[in-house]
């Protein structure tokens, strides 16, 4: 029953944001469209949340398959068990990240006449947040997907240490989702206040240095 949840709350998103983006495929016309959408923050909710359970689905399955983190532990949580942790603790902390990101975005722009609502800048923050999390999310996806099939650690991890397809598609993932932080939650700072260009590039890119430091910290 959990799964069938999940899964159509994952529907539900996607089947969201892909109306928003029938109006046009670009960030910055999808943003648009959702300052004008009725129940955007909902939307927001929904897509955070969706992306929040594929991280604990993947910890789970790497869980069940006594992975250890490859990249050194900076909190103090057993390497042994570390996913099974990471499956509990995963989902409020993208929760956590969005109201941290939106309140960066909040903090460095100046309110007044012409400003979006803090629900709008929450959802345009949220929506962004969700699109570089999913990104960021795939590697994890495609070890925990071969481990299930039977793959051992230290054959993953010969893998993707090895210059190739697979580590080409590990490190170009987490640099697009790099780059795309900084850029969409510039784009929704722009579109959050209109007037500010350089605030909100500034505004941009300190929520995604928290983005990235609160996921590096504790997501392996």
């Amino acid at each position: 029953m959990r799964r069938a949840f999940a899964g159509s709350e994952k529907k539900t998103a996607a089947a969201k944001i892909g109306r928003l983006r029938r109006g046009g495929t670009s960030p910055a016309k999808v943003m648009k469209k959702l300052l004008e959408t009725p129940h955007s923050l909902r939307i927001a909710v929904q897509a955070v949340g969706a992306v929040a359970v594929l991280y604990a689905l993947a910890s789970v399955a790497l869980a069940a398959c006594g992975a250890v983190p490859m990249a050194p532990v900076l909190v103090s949580i057993s390497t042994d068990n570390y996913y099974f942790w990471q499956a509990i603790f995963v989902i409020p902390l993208t929760f956590l990240a969005w109201v941290a990101v939106s309140g960066m975005i909040r903090l460095l722009l100046r309110r007044g006449p012409g400003c979006a609502s803090l629900d709008k800048t929450a959802a345009l923050s949220g929506v962004a947040l969700a699109a570089v999390l999913f990104v960021a999310w795939l590697p994890s996806a495609l070890s925990a997907v071969l481990m299930v099939l039977g793959m051992g650690q230290e054959e993953l991890a010969d893998l993707l240490s090895q210059p190739g397809l697979w580590q080409a598609f590990d490190i170009a993932c987490y640099v697009a989702a790099a780059v795309g932080a900084a850029l969409l939650l510039t784009l929704a700072s722009r579109f959050s206040e209109r007037r500010a260009k350089v605030r909100a590039a500034a505004a941009g890119t300190a929520a995604a240095a928290v983005l990235a430091a609160l996921f590096v910290l504790f997501i392996r």
